[in-house]
C-alpha cells in the first residue's frame, strides 16, 4: 500500500461512502469528510457473459464448461477467454482465468483442437501487473492458505511456494519456475 500512498493514492478502509453524480465531477461522502473526482471507476467482479451459450444449449456454470482445448459440450463449438471454464481431472469444478494471456493460449490449443492435431500442453498460468515502477509477477495458480517455502525479502521480492510464486520486478525467477514446472 506504501507505494500507492506515495503516488498520491488515498485510501478509505472499512468505510461506507455515499455517491452523488454531479455534472462535472463525482462526490463521495464518508465519515463526515467530502471527497471530489473528475472520475469514478467501480470494480466489483467479473461475471462471465455466457448467455448466447446458454440459448444454444451448452453447458455453463459460471461460464461455458470446456476441456484444455476449448471444446463444448457440442462438438462444434469452441469457447475460449474469459467465458471459458476449463474442466480437467486435476480441476473437475473448472477454473475461469480473466487474463490475455490466459486467452491467447486457449486460442493456439483451441486451433491445433480445431485442425485435428494433437493437444498442446496446457501452459502455467501466469499474471501480472504493472503498478508504478513495480512489475509484479505470479506463476501458477495462488492459493491463499498457501504457506511460503521461501522468501527473499530485498528490494525485489520473491516468494516461492510449492504450487506457485509472486516476484517484484524478478521476471527471470517467475519464468524460470514456469519452465520447470511445464517439463
Amino acid at each position: 500500500m506504501d507505494v500507492h500512498v506515495q503516488n498520491g493514492v488515498t485510501f478509505h478502509l472499512n468505510a461506507e461512502p455515499r455517491f452523488e453524480e454531479l455534472a462535472d465531477h463525482v462526490e463521495a461522502r464518508f465519515e463526515n469528510r467530502v471527497e471530489t473526482a473528475d472520475l469514478l471507476v467501480v470494480a466489483i467482479g467479473i461475471t462471465a457473459n455466457d448467455h448466447l451459450a446458454r440459448q444454444a444449449g451448452l453447458k455453463c456454470r459460471d461460464g461455458v464448461l470446456t476441456d484444455s482445448s476449448g471444446a463444448t459440450s457440442d462438438p462444434f463449438i469452441f469457447a475460449i477467454g474469459d467465458v471459458s471454464r476449463q474442466v480437467n481431472a486435476s480441476n473437475a469444478s473448472g477454473i475461469r482465468m480473466e487474463s490475455w494471456q490466459n486467452a491467447n493460449e486457449q486460442a493456439v490449443r483451441a486451433a491445433h483442437a480445431i485442425l485435428g492435431g494433437k493437444g498442446a500442453a496446457v501452459p502455467v498460468p501466469r499474471f501480472w501487473s504493472e503498478q508504478y515502477a513495480l512489475n509484479i509477477q505470479i506463476a501458477g495458480l495462488p492459493d491463499p492458505s498457501a504457506m511460503p517455502l521461501s522468501v527473499d525479502g530485498t528490494e525485489r521480492p520473491f516468494w516461492r511456494f510449492e504450487e506457485f510464486v509472486v516476484g517484484i520486478n524478478r521476471p527471470r525467477e517467475v519464468h524460470e519456475f514456469s519452465v520447470r514446472r511445464q517439463q
